[in-house]
């Protein structure tokens, strides 16, 4: 373990800091919970980098948790209240009482991580049909487009189903991932049926009952 001394570094924060090393695993949990209540910390640009590197590793060692709804995986720290804005968009609920079935994992041993990673760490695709990742895009648009990405399915000779690879994928805003979430579970709708309505820059932005985020924000003005 290497242990550095917050209060040498900050004035803003007495916050230990701790970098643990184990198993070529670099845990960052006081660094990152640093970052986000000490924003002036000096400390800040080498967290995330260090996150990003450690991912590359964590990606090969660490096991996504299993979780009972569809996992929301934030894999950028670098803004906390962006964060929360997210999580109420995708928890969003309709008129009609319908909101999205997710389990949000915030964990900075994702930080940085990739799609790709995110599919070798071990999505409980038996029981999930879709992984949802926070990334820096997400973060960092004004708009939060989160990653949808398919798990696939196994081949099914006996239907002359040959199966999908896991991986494709389309972003969408939060108030669309309701409905995305609903379908797909239970196979009620097609990955195409969400895929093939995104914008050209790769975005669906409009709820097919509920429209566009605009829309919502006119109804409930009047």
């Amino acid at each position: 373990m290497i242990v550095v001394p917050h209060e040498a570094a900050c004035a803003v924060s007495a916050v230990p800091m701790r970098l643990e090393m184990a198993a070529d695993v670099i845990a960052l949990a006081e660094v990152s919970r640093c970052r986000q209540t000490c924003p002036r910390c000096r400390f800040g640009a080498l967290a995330e980098k260090l996150n990003a590197s450690a991912a590359k590793v964590v990606g090969m060692t660490t096991q996504l948790p299993a979780t009972p709804d569809v996992p929301v995986i934030r894999t950028d720290f670098s803004d906390q209240e962006a964060w929360e804005r997210i999580k109420a968009g995708i928890g969003w609920v309709t008129p009609d009482e319908f909101e999205a079935n997710v389990s949000f994992v915030d964990d900075p041993v994702f930080a940085g991580a990739t799609v790709a990673e995110l599919l070798a760490a071990g999505p409980d695709r038996p029981t999930h049909a879709l992984l949802l990742v926070v990334d820096e895009t997400t973060i960092r648009s004004a708009e939060h487009p989160i990653l949808v990405v398919d798990l696939g399915s196994e081949a099914d000779p006996d239907q002359g189903w040959p199966g999908e690879a896991a991986g494709r994928s389309f972003r969408a805003l939060p108030h669309t991932i309701q409905e995305i979430e609903n379908n797909l579970t239970i196979a009620n709708m097609d990955w195409g049926d969400f895929a093939d309505g995104v914008d050209e820059d790769g975005v669906r932005r409009e709820h097919m009952i509920y429209g566009r985020v605009e829309d919502l924000e006119a109804e409930a003005d009047d």
